[in-house]
């Protein structure tokens, strides 16, 4: 089809519109759901034309910052049009399917600080709630061994985190599992025991906090696998 700019007769209008009229027309016999019509005229948060058909990313940042603030007031003192309305999950799929391969981005460093305001304290979503044991466990696995966000080629990784944290990485037994994960005894010395045993008591290198019991449980677990070590190194921490 050859390229070009086309302008259409009075005469092509009037064809096209008469194809569009009555039975022909994509909407006939349809009816707007409630929340379309409840969004239309000076209800829609966009009514006046804020947008003036441009794309927010042609925006300016001053534009944005308007249009985001006029939204903000606008609904201090109006529903949003969907309060209240459960979507079908045919819905749901058709929005997800439409959504996917779209990449909108990295947020301004504006918004990522109000999005980190707005989940602070009880306007967190998770406020005042906790993860069942079963959750716990699921996630302690799925973030064991290789795939935890920290797993390089074993433990190099740790190594460098320990060094940045002020402490030393002297192993006293060797890693031949990967769901087992490093353990500080103290200060300096690191031993390898098992990432569920290592998350089962709450304790800090750094304060000494529930140091001994947690070495203790440390030096059992290794010495029923064979691994004998000093037992002066459990003096280190808080009991």
């Amino acid at each position: 089809m050859p390229k070009g700019v086309y302008i259409r007769s009075l005469e092509g209008n009037a064809n096209i519109s008469k194809s569009k009229s009555g039975v022909n027309h994509p909407f006939f016999g349809k009816k707007r759901l409630e929340h379309s019509i409840r969004m239309m005229g000076k209800n829609n948060p966009n009514s006046g034309g804020t947008w003036h058909g441009t794309r927010p990313e042609e925006m300016s940042q001053e534009t944005k910052d308007k249009i985001s603030e006029a939204r903000i007031e606008w609904y201090k003192t109006h529903d949003h049009p969907n309060l209240g309305i459960e979507m079908s999950q045919e819905q749901k799929d058709k929005i997800s399917e439409s959504k996917k391969g779209i990449s909108w981005g990295q947020h301004s460093e504006k918004t990522k600080q109000l999005m980190s305001i707005m989940q602070i304290g009880e306007d967190n979503s998770f406020y005042n709630k906790h993860h069942s044991q079963k959750t716990k466990d699921i996630l302690s696995e799925l973030n064991s061994g290789e795939n935890s966000s920290r797993w390089i080629d074993g433990y190099s990784n740790q190594r460098i985190a320990s060094i940045n944290r002020g402490l030393g990485f002297y192993t006293l037994n060797e890693r031949t599992d990967i769901a087992t994960e490093m353990h500080h005894i103290d200060n300096k010395f690191v031993v390898f025991i098992p990432a569920r045993l290592h998350e089962s008591v709450k304790h800090s290198v750094k304060s000494g906090k529930n140091m001994k019991k947690m070495n203790r449980l440390a030096f059992a677990w290794l010495e029923s696998n064979g691994i004998e070590l000093q037992r002066s190194l459990l003096s280190f921490g808080d009991k």
